[in-house]
């Protein structure tokens, strides 16, 4: 990939590129009727990557945002496109929405959620490099991260 590739915010037209992307990256794929419900029925925000020239989604990230936390609903990067920063690059601009979110509760501590299936070995380990620490088991077998970001007081 010679184009730096270019981080734009989710939007409801992006659903049925990210199900197609689902069904093939994932085992449990959400596909465009499933991720609409979830977004009308809760605050979903997240950035897709796109190919400069093409404009086609590359990778992508989904939050569900709630009072005073944040859940990764996903994460996810075409397998062409991995390790080269990208999911980094995702996590950054997680950051700057934990920042936003902040402005808004009470306290310094905003948590951020994520549930990965056990066999999923690169996502704990990427997960762990940002930061999150394995909290439980959940009772669907999937093993729950959590990440708290302190922001520093002003």
């Amino acid at each position: 990939m010679t184009d730096t590739p270019i981080i734009l915010p989710f939007g409801m037209n992006d659903l049925v590129e990210i199900a197609a992307m689902e069904k093939m990256l994932f085992d449990d794929p959400l596909d465009a009727d499933r991720l609409m419900k979830k977004a009308a029925r809760s605050t979903i925000v997240g950035w897709t990557v796109r190919v400069p020239c093409t404009s086609v989604i590359i990778g992508y990230l989904l939050c569900d945002v709630r009072y005073k936390s944040i859940r990764i609903v996903r994460i996810a990067v075409a397998p062409k496109f991995r390790r080269r920063g990208l999911g980094s690059i995702l996590m950054r601009w997680l950051h700057g929405l934990v920042t936003m979110l902040w402005l808004y509760v009470d306290g310094f501590h905003v948590p951020v959620y994520a549930a990965v299936d056990p066999g999923r070995r690169i996502a704990r380990r990427f997960l762990k490099k940002h930061g999150f620490s394995r909290v439980r088991k959940m009772k669907n077998g999937k093993y729950l991260y959590r990440r708290i970001y302190e922001i520093a007081s002003i």
